[in-house]
């Protein structure tokens, strides 16, 4: 089922052919088709027009599918290279934080020795 479709304007000079009826059927027919697949008992000039309207929405349908389609491919592609990034950056910030702390480690020992030396025995 479909939330949503395009209808062009350039079908107007062929709608404002038909007669106010017959435009309600039409309208009513590409509802019901966009919204459950089923197509319309209609005849004469709205089903005329119905034909052209129905292609162009298969094609506009199939166009969107495509481009879900690939959007969904290259989000996954980007979904993985972004984990693969944060993990490297992960990574280094485990090997900063070690480094940092083996540093700071480093520098807290300070030793301090007085020492008298006592040279009477000599």
């Amino acid at each position: 089922m479909r939330k949503s479709f395009i209808l062009y304007t350039d079908y107007w000079q062929h709608i404002e052919l038909l007669t106010l009826e017959e435009r309600g059927s039409l309208l009513t027919a590409i509802f019901d088709y966009v919204s459950s697949d089923s197509l319309p008992d209609l005849t004469g000039s709205p089903a005329m027009a119905f034909s052209f309207i129905r292609a162009q929405l298969e094609r506009d349908y199939d166009k969107w599918n495509d481009i879900t389609e690939k959007r969904a491919i290259a989000g996954a592609i980007g979904g993985v290279k972004s984990g693969e990034a944060r993990r490297k950056q992960k990574q280094a910030n485990e090997a900063n934080a070690s480094i940092m702390k083996q540093k700071q480690a480093n520098e807290a020992v300070t030793v301090t020795v007085n020492d008298t030396v006592n040279d009477t025995y000599l």
